[in-house]
Formats: C-alpha cells, sequence, structure tokens
C-alpha cells in the first residue's frame, strides 16, 4: 500500500478511555474489544476510524453517515478516511472473532440477514 493508513495516538484504545456522555471510565471489556478490533483493522491495513465510517456504507436502511467535526485538521482527516478503501475481508474476520454480531450487513453485498439493525 502507498498511503500512510497509520491511526494517530488519539485513535488508538489506551488506558483511561472514557466511555458515554457521563465520561465515565471505560470498563476493561470494552477497552479489550477495542483493542482487538483496532489489531484485526492493522492485519488488513486500515484503521478504526476507516472501518467506523465504512460499516454502515452497504446497510440498505442507511442513506447517509453525518461525522462531527470542529476544524478545518478533522474535516481533511474524515475525508481521507472516507475515501480509503476498507477490505470486505475485514468484516468476515471481525464475525468470526466475535466482535461484531454475524446478522451485521456490511461490505459489498452485507450479511447473510437482510433485517435492519
Amino acid at each position: 500500500m502507498s498511503c500512510d493508513q497509520s491511526a494517530p495516538d488519539d485513535a488508538l484504545p489506551a488506558e483511561g478511555m472514557k466511555y458515554g456522555r457521563l465520561q465515565d471510565d471505560a470498563p476493561p471489556a470494552l477497552v479489550a474489544r477495542a483493542r482487538a478490533i483496532t489489531e484485526v483493522c492493522a492485519r488488513y491495513w486500515t484503521t478504526v476510524p476507516a472501518a467506523a465510517i465504512d460499516f454502515p456504507r452497504s446497510h440498505p436502511s442507511i442513506i447517509n453517515v453525518t461525522l462531527g467535526m470542529r476544524t478545518p485538521e478533522q474535516v481533511g482527516r474524515n475525508v481521507e478516511l472516507h475515501d480509503q478503501q476498507v477490505p470486505d475481508g475485514l468484516w468476515g474476520d471481525l464475525r468470526t472473532q466475535v466482535l461484531i454480531r454475524s446478522d451485521v450487513l456490511t461490505g459489498n453485498g452485507g450479511g447473510s440477514d437482510e433485517r435492519c439493525l
């Protein structure tokens, strides 16, 4: 791959992660799951932020994904993440490792279950 898709430090799961609107400490199981997803993404030369932007694209009920941005740098980063190709194999690997549900539609053609989420 010619482009650098490494995640910035702030995109990687870290000790002291906060969770929810009250910004409580993230439960250890959630941090472990986020790290496992990060490792799978790295094997596919992509990042969690790029996968998160790509995740809803193939669901038949999703027609728009709106990303929050406050600075020109965030706009630029999100455009780059949006344009990155996330390999379809990522989703099958995440399902196999039970990091996403088996009935979630993803990638070209989605999953095997046609129900809406």
